[in-house]
């Protein structure tokens, strides 16, 4: 059967309360219609549920297009322009199977970031104007206070991510470095706080803000400020616990949070999903922050045609969780618990996965048990049932779950003029990436792991990278490409990775820097070509042949 909006509109008082009804009457098989024309949704009326989120902020969220618990089922724009305003998630995939959402797009009619013009700059003064239309700044009580004259929201905060943006080219300018503007109380910032500056705000008149501090550097002047000060509580489109799931046809012109989120699901399929600053306007930004992110899924992931610029963080990341200190409660099971704040509440065990538990100072003592069961004994806490009799666990030991190792396909992208990086692929199936584009502000392609600060887990089991473009790729610095876990003691800790194979790319940068990799079984770089263009930003890595290969077991390495 096909729905269609227009039949539940009239029934209801919001647009957001039809939506729902709509969704809710759908069976297997069933098709919801949207038209060629735009929507405005408010969070008034919504479906409201509680989730945690990976590398998001967990809360109750209403939900425009709350799809859960439904099976063979599409939700078909036909061109819809869905404009929404204030707090609301627009899309939730849940306990589903067999869903399609294509051809539409995703805004918000008041974007949450904030973005200022430089219109004075020294090494310690700064002044940033807001166009008083879609941005507006105050400073309330010392700390910077955005707000919208459509909406209505004001958000007034101690801190915010920002980064300069070249006017011109709608990028993040390569010399400028990331940081977070902070106006509160001195205080301990964690791992990132070297990138914190203390930062006196004061309002010179209306949207033009003084700001006061050791910046470092000397900001361009007609260049742009860009700040996210949302947080990470509204992605675009969330998808978890699901399977087979396509995403078709979709512009991501604005969200909150990430553009696509999917964790601890399988077969997902992203064709012609195009992240970009709104086309016409003065934006700069799209999404807040990576464009898409897969956390624990398995089966496959596949990118077919897709374009992700503009973003205030990576164009996709796919990577598992390590829990944190897992400790023998008896002899079949464990509890454990969360190394990330922005990870807890998330059940990552199926029955009949593996779980490994590992000594992550040299990844060397570990042991592979069957999962039974697990269950959440709190958002913070995990305990998890195994076949096999555990051994002892000593003290600062993690686990991960070995099944939740999706295959990538990454075919015919584009990523770029973005912070910070491209692709970040950590599995243990195999990843191809092939005929794609990358422009990013570092390295387009990433392998890696990290198992002390974000606990982001897996390794690049078997990957390829070939016949791709590397035009001004980590135009910042770095190398264009880096395979590089981050382990306590990497001189010690053998072959984390597996097989790495780079082949027929084309790299056009000012100087030689292609490729770093570190703590892999077989690396083959072979078949690419250099060309050097001295009108892109010159970054040397200290390396005339731009490859740094080290504590690797078998390499075959061609120089260009």
């Amino acid at each position: 059967m096909i729905y269609r909006i227009s039949e539940f509109e009239n029934a209801h008082k919001s647009l957001a309360a039809a939506i729902n009804f709509a969704v809710k009457a759908m069976d297997d098989g069933d098709t919801l219609e949207l038209e060629d024309k735009v929507y405005n949704i408010f969070p008034d009326g919504a479906f409201k549920k509680y989730y945690c989120i990976s590398n998001n902020d967990k809360g109750e969220k209403p939900i425009a297009f709350p799809i859960i618990g439904k099976k063979n089922i599409t939700v078909d724009g036909r061109g819809a322009k869905l404009v929404f305003h204030g707090d609301i998630l627009p899309f939730v995939i849940d306990s589903s199977e067999n869903v399609s959402i294509k051809n539409f797009s995703i805004d918000y009619s008041s974007p949450k970031y904030a973005q200022g013009k430089v219109i004075e700059a020294s090494p310690t003064r700064t002044v940033l104007e807001y166009d008083g239309d879609e941005f507006n700044c105050r400073v309330v009580d010392g700390n910077l206070s955005f707000y919208s004259k459509t909406d209505g929201w004001e958000n007034t905060v101690e801190q915010c991510l920002t980064l300069e943006f070249d006017a011109d080219k709608k990028a993040p300018d390569p010399f400028a470095p990331t940081y977070f503007i902070y106006t509160g109380k001195p205080k301990d910032h964690g791992f990132l706080g070297r990138m914190f500056k203390d930062i006196k705000a004061r309002e010179l008149s209306e949207n033009v803000i003084e700001l006061c501090g050791n910046f470092g550097w000397e900001h361009k002047i007609g260049n742009y400020l860009i700040s996210t000060h949302s947080g990470r509580h509204y992605p675009g489109i969330f998808v978890t616990d699901s399977k087979d799931v396509s995403l078709f046809g979709i512009d991501l012109l604005h969200t909150y949070a990430m553009g696509v989120i999917c964790q601890t699901s399988e077969n997902i399929s992203l064709e012609k999903i195009i992240a970009q600053a709104k086309e016409g306007t003065k934006r700069m930004l799209c999404v807040n922050a990576d464009a898409t992110h897969f956390v624990n899924c398995r089966g496959k992931i596949s990118f077919k045609n897709c374009k992700f610029v503009n973003m205030m963080d990576d164009a996709c990341n796919i990577h598992g969780i390590y829990l944190k200190d897992p400790k023998k409660v008896d002899e079949n099971a464990f509890v454990a618990g969360f190394g990330h704040f922005q990870q807890v509440g998330i059940n990552i065990f199926r029955k009949g996965d593996e779980v490994l538990i590992t000594n992550p100072k040299n990844m060397k003592e570990k042991q592979v048990y069957t999962v039974e069961r697990s269950v959440l004994l709190s958002e913070n806490e995990i305990k998890v049932f195994v076949k096999e009799p555990l051994c002892d666990i000593p003290d600062g030991y993690v686990a991960e779950n070995l099944s939740s190792a999706p295959d990538i396909h990454v075919l015919s992208c584009e990523t770029g003029n973005n912070r910070p990086r491209g692709f970040l692929l950590a599995t243990r199936g195999k990843t191809l990436v092939e005929d794609s584009t990358f422009y990013n502000m570092y390295a387009g392609v990433v392998a890696g792991c990290e198992m002390r600060d974000w606990y982001e887990s897996g390794p690049a089991a078997d990957i390829t990278v070939r016949n791709c473009n590397f035009k001004n790729s980590a135009y910042a610095g770095g190398f264009a490409m880096t395979v590089v876990p981050n382990l306590y003691s990497p001189e010690n800790a053998g072959s984390f990775n597996g097989r790495v194979l780079i082949e027929n790319n084309r790299f056009e940068l000012h100087e030689k820097r292609f490729l770093c990799v570190r703590n892999t079984a077989e690396v083959t770089f072979r078949n690419n070509e250099y060309i050097c263009n001295t009108s892109l930003p010159s970054h040397p890595v200290g390396n005339p042949d731009g490859i740094d290969v080290l504590w690797c077991e078998k390499t075959d390495i061609e120089k260009i």
